[in-house]
C-alpha cells in the first residue's frame, strides 16, 4: 500500500500526507497519516482514532491480539493517535525531512497523526 493508496483508503478523513516506515529489511509494518497543523486537523485525527476504537482495532487491540488478516487474506489495519514513543519508533530509520516530532511547548503533535499498523502483503 503506497502513500496515495493509504490516503485514498482513508479519504473520508482530511489527512494531508501519509508516510511509511522502512528499515533495513523493508517495510516495518507501520505507517502514519498526517493531518493539518490546526484544530481542524486535530479533530480529524481524533475522529479517525475513534473510528478505529469503535471497530475494535485501536491501540488496545494491537497490544492484546494482533489479527493480521481478515478471513480471505485481506489485511487488517489498526490505528490510534500517535504518542512520542510511537514517533521515536517510526523515526528510527527515517532520514531527515521525513522525521516527525512533538512540539516541545505544547506536548501536542505539531502535525496530528494517526498511527496505522499495516501488515505487508506477503503474496506480492
Amino acid at each position: 500500500m503506497g502513500n496515495q493508496e493509504l490516503l485514498d483508503y482513508f479519504s473520508g478523513y482530511a489527512a494531508v500526507k501519509a508516510r511509511h516506515s522502512y528499515g533495513p529489511q523493508g517495510h516495518r509494518g507501520m505507517s502514519i497519516l498526517i493531518f493539518e497543523s490546526s484544530a481542524r486537523g486535530y479533530l480529524e485525527a481524533e475522529r479517525l482514532h475513534k473510528h478505529f476504537a469503535e471497530q475494535g482495532t485501536d491501540r488496545n487491540a494491537w497490544d492484546r491480539r494482533r489479527v493480521l488478516f481478515y478471513q480471505g487474506g485481506k489485511r487488517q489495519l489498526y490505528g490510534y493517535m500517535a504518542l512520542k514513543e510511537d514517533l521515536d519508533l517510526f523515526n528510527q530509520h527515517s532520514q531527515g525531512s521525513l522525521s516527525l516530532s512533538l512540539s516541545p511547548h505544547t506536548h501536542r503533535l505539531k502535525h496530528p497523526c494517526t498511527w496505522t499498523h499495516i501488515v505487508p502483503d506477503i503474496s506480492q
